[in-house]
């Protein structure tokens, strides 16, 4: 979102913007794999709060009012695996409250790690063990839908 203030755009009565939001990424990322943290664990408050996250939608807020051009957030997540569950159910209701706040639409990027050697999962629906049935993580989803 940082971005969006120097972002040139065409002249098209069409156009919405597609953002990203991954921050704070010591809390998002962690676990992963390929991550500078990974085998690590981080609370929220650990990982920088909600500091970078409020920047960011600040950032959008500004954007869509000096230009009147839709923003959607076309990807964001969290490793939902993590031991801070308190802590995931705060963040996707964090994210999709600010979204509603401000009118904008989302979409969770659903990363589903390719075997139970991999560490780390943003996947809503998944498989339990490697061999096991697939089910929803209710408390995940039931954190990310809208609130009235």
């Amino acid at each position: 979102a940082w971005k969006l203030e120097n972002l040139e755009l065409p002249d098209d009565p069409y156009l919405a913007v597609a953002i990203h939001e991954y921050e704070p990424y010591k809390f998002t990322g962690q676990n992963f794999q390929w991550d500078k943290y990974a085998g690590q664990t981080f609370t929220l408050a650990e990982a920088g709060g909600w500091g970078a996250v409020d920047y960011d939608f600040s950032m959008i807020e500004d954007f869509m009012d000096k230009t009147g051009i839709p923003v959607i957030l076309n990807e964001f997540g969290s490793n939902i695996t993590t031991p801070s569950q308190a802590d995931v159910v705060a963040y996707l209701s964090g994210i999709t409250q600010r979204c509603q706040d401000l009118g904008i639409g989302w979409a969770w990027w659903h990363y589903h790690r390719t075997s139970y050697s991999e560490s780390g999962d943003m996947a809503l629906y998944r498989k339990n063990s490697e061999y096991g049935s697939m089910t929803w993580d209710q408390v995940a989803v039931d954190a990310l839908m809208l609130k009235k």
